[in-house]
């Protein structure tokens, strides 16, 4: 059994390429070495796992030259060009299922060989294969734009340049528009990766750029002479201006009317991605104590759900852990269990295989809570594998509150302790995140004690104390609190 390049390539083809690659190299056009067809023919026996004992270079070899002796310098010469031809056939592949790349590198050599008539024909069937379901806007705008450097190149070669003045204009307003879009794209990328994982870039030139553009003086002169172009670019600008600010909450639902109102001119990558982007956002409120933006977010992902954007055969497989946890909770939150356990049902084979168990048990988990049924959660709960990041805390997090409702307080301080110090020496946790978490477990940290010995002075003291955390790290707590402390008013 031996290991190369061109062996790791050919794991990751499917059966029906592995057929089409026997063809390729059978072509004379793509090969003439029959000894790289011989090659072939005796490494793919071995697909897909290639991990058979007689899978290895000196068989290979003998395999090839019979009763000559072992040479690994020309094994490795073979093995070179096979990883050639792999990554030929991939690309040819890969331009034949791509209508951008295929059409522009067929009309520049239309061009320069001087096709005139087969240049005209093939430029508007380019024009004509733009799907705005399959491609993203931002893609859309920079093919349009290359179609017309094309185009000007065409009369630039045949001395019309005075043909090519409105090809010019239109080269120019596609750039524009590429430009805004992708720019808007690159600075609310920037701004998550440093919101969420704490990562802050050199990004000095993108912000000049962006500081220095009057984005919304030009936005309002696209919405007056280009109405068309103008509800994919104003979403993104009204949605980072809400992420970038959150005061600004008004911008939400203006990029959320945009685009629920101008859906069919944003593809369906296009389509999820926003429709993430938006939970994320509502997700930042929510941390911020605006719950009522919880109903909110429930919306979105009721309309991720009802576009199928999970579970369509032609439409993006985009679910991920973290996203399907964040609709577990928050249709748990909103105590919609209908429609939770309905989602489950549709959805949860779009995670992987091995995922698939963890995140039924954590659904189920919640719910059992919910129903205040402590014992069951607790079993569901144990079952759940921390090998899913967020899982470290939400299942700590719900052991906690069942430790609490059980009046499990020794095991609740323990778990509090570790808690404490996983957060302490993780250091793949943004700052605000870690402030969340850590005013989260201390303020059940003291609910906990004050459930085991009520006093009074240090319940008004934590009521206090909680009012300068963040209103999503306490809610439970404060619940809790109300609770004892009308309890204990019974009393006296």
């Amino acid at each position: 059994m031996f290991k190369s390049k061109f062996i790791d390539l050919l794991a990751a083809f499917s059966h029906d390429e592995i057929k089409e690659f026997d063809r390729f190299l059978n072509s004379p056009f793509f090969n003439r070495d029959k000894m790289i067809l011989q090659s072939f023919r005796f490494i793919k026996k071995f697909y897909p796992e290639f991990n058979n004992p007689k899978f290895t270079k000196e068989n290979f070899f003998k395999f090839l030259y019979p009763g000559k002796q072992y040479n690994d310098s020309r094994v490795r010469n073979i093995l070179s060009d096979l990883l050639k031809h792999g990554q030929d056939y991939i690309t040819i592949k890969f331009t034949r299922s791509n209508p951008f790349v295929e059409n522009t590198s067929a009309l520049e050599a239309l061009s320069v060989r001087m096709l005139d008539t087969l240049f005209i024909k093939k430029i508007s069937e380019a024009y004509d294969s733009i799907d705005i379901k399959k491609h993203d806007p931002d893609e859309i705008f920079l093919y349009r734009k290359k179609l017309e450097d094309l185009k000007y190149d065409f009369f630039f070669r045949r001395s019309k340049e005075d043909k090519g003045v409105d090809t010019t204009t239109k080269r120019g307003e596609n750039l524009v528009f590429f430009f805004i879009l992708k720019m808007l794209k690159l600075k609310t990328l920037l701004y998550t990766n440093e919101h969420n994982f704490n990562i802050k870039p050199n990004a000095g030139l993108l912000n000049e750029a962006f500081e220095n553009i009057n984005l919304e003086a030009l936005l309002e002169y696209i919405k007056k002479n280009y109405p068309e172009e103008y509800p994919v670019l104003a979403v993104h600008y009204y949605f980072y201006i809400a992420q970038t600010d959150f005061s600004k909450t008004d911008y939400y639902f203006t990029a959320e009317k945009i685009f629920s109102t101008n859906l069919e001119k944003f593809g369906l990558r296009e389509q999820s991605e926003m429709l993430h982007a938006f939970a994320s956002l509502c997700i930042d409120y929510i941390h911020l104590g605006k719950f009522e933006f919880n109903k909110y977010l429930l919306e979105v992902y009721k309309k991720m759900d009802k576009y199928q954007l999970f579970s369509a055969p032609d439409k993006p497989q985009v679910i991920t852990l973290l996203g399907f946890r964040n609709i577990v909770l928050i249709a748990k939150e909103e105590k919609d269990y209908d429609w939770l356990i309905c989602f489950l049902e549709r959805n949860l084979d779009k995670l992987p295989k091995e995922s698939q168990d963890n995140m039924r048990d954590f659904c189920y988990a919640l719910m059992e809570y919910d129903k205040q049924n402590y014992p069951k959660a607790l079993e569901y709960i144990s079952k759940v594998k921390y090998e899913f990041f967020y899982f470290r805390y939400d299942v700590k997090n719900l052991l906690l509150k069942c430790f609490y409702e059980l009046d499990m307080f020794e095991q609740a301080l323990y778990l509090i302790t570790n808690y404490k110090l996983f957060l302490k020496q993780n250091k793949n946790i943004s700052k605000d995140a870690k402030r969340i978490y850590s005013q989260h477990i201390r303020s059940i940290e003291k609910i906990t004690k004050l459930k085991m010995k009520y006093d009074e002075f240090e319940a008004v003291k934590l009521k206090d104390e909680m009012k300068t955390m963040v209103p999503q790290s306490v809610k439970w707590a404060q619940e809790k609190l109300d609770e004892l402390t009308k309890k204990n008013k019974k009393k006296k």
